[in-house]
């Protein structure tokens, strides 16, 4: 570990810096903080939207939808877990294909109900 005032080389469990005395217990800390947030989006949480936009156009009797609720939710999980970026992301999938299968599940009971008064 590298102490963050002279830039010496310490040991890794050193709670002080040899050379120059600074604590060396929150230099750890911060990095590994900033190891633990990633800066990338999620890319479930990007292929769970646009497979949710395309939900909305081609259907393909909700397998869709289906795909889009599901991509986003490991994608969900994953940020949670990861502490990565693309909620809004996954959110928006979830929400797109959920609106898709809903739809079409409209339509099926749509289509049941004017069938059964003719």
């Amino acid at each position: 570990m590298y102490c963050s005032k002279c830039g010496k080389k310490n040991e890794k469990e050193s709670v002080f810096c040899i050379y120059c005395g600074k604590q060396m217990i929150e230099d750890e800390k911060i990095a590994s903080i900033k190891e633990s947030y990633s800066s990338s989006t999620n890319p479930l949480a990007i292929a769970g939207f646009v497979v949710g936009l395309m939900s909305s156009i081609l259907n393909f009797f909700g397998i869709t939808g289906i795909i889009a609720i599901i991509l986003s939710s490991v994608a969900l999980s994953q940020i949670k877990r990861d502490n990565s970026r693309g909620k809004g992301f996954a959110v928006a999938g979830l929400v797109t294909g959920a609106t898709s299968v809903f739809m079409l599940l409209a339509v099926i009971i749509f289509i049941t109900v004017i069938s059964t008064l003719s």
